[in-house]
């Protein structure tokens, strides 16, 4: 915790200290940190409730690693329900003609690709699957 905060070397700094993530003075102090979460219970370890918050007795929890995948930021979570904004997500223009659809499916994260003739095909099965995958996500936390 106090590594991922503090040091601009850990691997994963650009998650936590570097989007302002910081533990709490008071937690300087290990002593002062057991007087406010208690003993780690076994197979524990410490989450954030509110991943945007820092580490501080108010937002921090002893967590099983279950129920943190299921608490992670948004570097982790799906892609949200496709915007009509952007007919062209996900889709790209074949060197030969026609549209290719592709995108990454949950749960066990493969590659899917499929060709297309028509842009308004595309956009359809492309809106199927992004549903679909939304759906599996869902069903599997």
């Amino acid at each position: 915790m106090r590594y991922r905060c503090n040091n601009p070397n850990h691997h994963s700094f650009h998650r936590y200290g570097g989007r302002g993530i910081t533990v709490c003075d008071r937690w300087n102090n290990f002593h002062l940190f057991l007087e406010d979460m208690g003993d780690r219970p076994s197979g524990y370890s410490i989450e954030r409730i509110n991943n945007d918050g820092n580490y501080e007795p108010s937002n921090c929890r002893w967590a099983s690693h279950d129920d943190q995948c299921a608490n992670r930021t948004l570097v982790y979570k799906p892609r949200p329900f496709p915007s009509t904004d952007n007919p062209m997500r996900n889709i790209s223009a074949h060197s030969h003609g026609g549209y290719d659809v592709s995108m990454v499916l949950e749960p066990k994260g493969k590659r899917w690709r499929k060709h297309f003739i028509s842009l308004d095909d595309a956009i359809a099965h492309r809106d199927i699957l992004e549903f679909e995958r939304r759906w599996n996500y869902l069903l599997t936390k």
